[in-house]
């Protein structure tokens, strides 16, 4: 069987996968919507991969239950230019809030047009992060007759979740999630999947800064402006990703220059002063024009937020008393700024990025687990139900794999090796995909 998994998922290096036969009608179709840096417009919608990395649901269903077909949503994934990652390999890289309604538009397009040729297809869907916004936003819009055709959905660490949105809450080993916080999008409104009745879970972990964050901190606010932020200034080619410019280091070479200017600008509260000495930096002569274009996008980016949250109140630099330099005055309301309640509470908050969101897929052997067992697994045995219970075949169901299964001998010297794969090609790459499920990872 691992034989034949490697195999498969190595051919597809040279060899596209075959287009399913949309002719024939699937009796469940389990859709899945990746999340931010996961997932490209041009990926093939019937090559299941899942969330990238962890357990693939999409794939395992396929071939546990006769009848059930996967569509993968080709969408974007992206956060705007500086989450942007050079291994997904976007031509344009849009911002958070366009990149998450192209995707809603997609997904909602796909649902009607399988109801169209396929009227008793039922519809299982998953997603992460963004993807879990696309998911749920689309299940908010869904048509009465659609939304009948749903068994169940997941929403994994959904931007969006909130605490009385009418779907099940399902908490994870890091504790209760507090009444009063929400996805740092802001919530649906109260009862949106009310008329699901629990078949939509949301599962988030106590503390993840996506799905748990109070609703009237820096955070919130942060998520509240890249829900609203004009992507106009983003369709523009040709661009490279924000890490490759700081891996390569011609991010730093470009912006040492101004870099007194910009601290500066900081100290003062000078928001237009920062862009244009990110403009500055992008106006280097050496850059490269996609260099060039993603430091103007960068400037931009940084620009629209810092004006944002300063419009709200936050991050308001204070007078400091003249010490006599103008350097120093800017280091010290810096220092200022960089105490003030709102931005120490934000630090923290933002730091559990890595042990909490990042962990829910096995991303790190400190893995996220519901009732002993890692939450991509959880998420296997319980979709499993779902879909045995509909097509009537309980003996098929996929039995939950407890937490300790992951963490065999063989797992450390497969994780190792995909570490590596990960570091150089990107989770999504084939040979990534394959070493994890080659060594059960």
């Amino acid at each position: 069987m691992r034989r034949l998994v490697i195999v498969s998922l190595l051919g597809s290096l040279t060899v596209a996968a075959p287009a399913q036969a949309q002719e024939v009608c699937p009796a469940v179709e389990v859709i899945t919507a990746a999340g931010s840096g996961d997932a490209n417009p041009a990926d093939d919608p019937n090559d299941p991969m899942g969330f990238t990395t962890g357990t693939n649901h999409a794939r395992i269903m396929e071939e546990r239950f006769e009848g059930v077909r996967s569509w993968q949503l080709p969408y974007s994934g992206s956060v705007g230019i500086i989450g942007s990652n050079d291994k997904v390999g976007l031509a344009e890289i849009p911002n958070y809030a366009e990149s998450e309604a192209d995707g809603v538009a997609r997904l909602d397009a796909h649902v009607k047009e399988v109801r169209s040729a396929c009227p008793d297809a039922a519809f299982v869907l998953t997603g992460f992060s963004q993807g879990a916004q696309v998911v749920g936003d689309v299940l908010a819009g869904l048509s009465p007759e659609n939304a009948s055709r749903v068994l169940s959905a997941y929403l994994l660490s959904d931007p969006r979740r909130g605490h009385n949105d009418g779907a099940q809450l399902i908490e994870t080993n890091w504790g209760p999630i507090p009444p009063e916080t929400a996805g740092f999008a802001g919530p649906r409104a109260e009862g949106t999947f009310a008329r699901y009745g629990g078949a939509v879970r949301s599962i988030c972990s106590h503390e993840d800064p996506v799905c748990d964050t109070p609703t009237d901190g820096l955070l919130a606010a942060a998520g509240q402006w890249a829900m609203q932020a004009d992507g106009s200034a983003y369709h523009v080619t040709p661009v490279v990703a924000f890490d490759s410019m700081l891996k390569d280091g011609s991010f730093v070479a470009a912006v040492a220059p101004v870099a007194p200017a910009l601290v500066r600008a900081l100290g003062a509260g000078d928001v237009a002063g920062v862009g244009d000495g990110l403009r500055q930096a992008a106006a280097t002569p050496w850059l490269s024009e996609a260099q060039r274009n993603t430091m103007t996008l960068t400037a931009h980016e940084v620009e629209d937020l810092l004006g944002y949250l300063a419009g709200r109140g936050y991050a308001q630099v204070a007078p400091v008393a003249g010490t006599g330099s103008t350097d120093l005055d800017a280091v010290l309301a810096l220092a200022q700024l960089a105490s003030a309640p709102e931005v120490a509470d934000s630090v923290p908050q933002a730091l559990h990025m890595f042990d909490r969101h990042f962990n829910y897929r096995g991303e790190t052997l400190n893995f996220t687990t519901i009732d002993g067992v890692r939450v991509d697994d959880w998420l296997v045995a319980s979709m499993s139900e779902d879909i045995a219970a509909h097509l009537g075949r309980p003996e098929a169901r996929v039995a939950a794999v407890p937490a300790g299964q992951r963490l065999g001998p063989g797992q450390f010297v497969g994780r190792a090796l995909w570490e590596v794969a990960n570091r150089v090609l990107g989770a999504r790459h084939p040979l990534s995909r394959a070493l994890w499920a080659y060594f059960e990872l």
